[in-house]
């Protein structure tokens, strides 16, 4: 049975396990073209069985694991003008009083993206967007472990090149995205400020291959769970298949590679991407 220290632990680490997702950005810094959408349909798979302690040590812990299913929908509005809407489910497990707990949530989003600034192939976007979710506990009573409505902002970068490649001699059409950004949570859940990382690459005119890094940092300590400040630095490789004009397929694997206070997560997903 676990005691009450470690059932602080573990809570506190389920809220980052359910705010971290491995759901793939949107087009990220660059908008949709007037008129044009894209739909993702994402399907993720995490686990833990460790957690990073205050110290950022890897320590034992109970066995987690999530699956979350998620729509996103990025539509043209304007030249300059993105609209964003997301819908998303998840079902979760995680040890308490010795047994499995099971808790289901879901939430739903919308916001936009702004143009600020572009020239040639370097782009500067403004995106912000709300979520407000709800969840239900399957075993037990439980605190409520997510806030109930969240706003983001951020300020997105990106810049397209070419890469040079050895193999072939060839280049290969590339980008680098920054995105800076705050999240406020209700409640008594600390805010977060986050540091995304994509650099992605086409070896292949039908194959995008994609290497992602999310960074997550608390603004305060966790007082829900009288805890200190939390951080989480997750690693995402995947790759990007064009089936056709409109479908393209990803596959992708992630995994934290250092934190405090948090899930040691490992995962993988699958998503649909879907081009109107």
């Amino acid at each position: 049975m676990l005691t009450l220290r470690q059932m602080i632990y573990a809570s506190a680490s389920l809220v980052l396990l359910m705010a971290g997702t491995g759901t793939p950005a949107c087009a990220g810094a660059w908008l949709q073209e007037e008129a044009r959408s894209q739909i993702i349909f994402a399907n993720s798979f995490t686990s833990a069985q460790r957690r990073f302690d205050t110290k950022g040590k890897p320590v034992r812990a109970g066995r987690f694991s999530k699956q979350e299913s998620a729509i996103t929908l990025e539509h043209g509005l304007s030249e300059g003008v993105t609209v964003l809407a997301g819908l998303s489910a998840r079902s979760l497990t995680f040890p308490a009083d010795g047994t499995a707990a099971r808790l289901a949530g879901g939430a739903i989003s919308g916001g936009g993206k702004l143009k600020v600034w572009s020239q040639g192939a370097t782009v500067l976007s403004l995106q912000g967007t709300v979520q407000l979710s709800g969840e239900r506990s399957f075993s037990g009573p439980l605190r409520r472990m997510d806030a109930p409505a969240e706003a983001d902002l951020r300020l997105n970068l990106g810049q397209g090149f070419q890469l040079w490649s050895w193999l072939n001699g060839e280049t290969w059409q590339s980008f680098a995205e920054l995105q800076l950004a705050y999240r406020w949570r209700g409640g008594a859940n600390p805010d977060e400020v986050r540091l995304d990382a994509t650099l992605g690459t086409r070896p292949l005119p039908h194959l995008l291959l994609l290497l992602q890094s999310f960074n997550t940092q608390s603004t305060q300590n966790n007082r829900r769970f009288g805890e200190g400040r939390s951080s989480q630095h997750k690693l995402q490789a995947s790759a990007v298949y064009d089936v056709s004009q409109n479908w393209s397929l990803q596959v992708g694997v992630f995994s934290s590679i250092r934190g405090r206070n948090t899930i040691r997560e490992q995962g993988a997903q699958l998503a649909w991407w879907r081009r109107l």
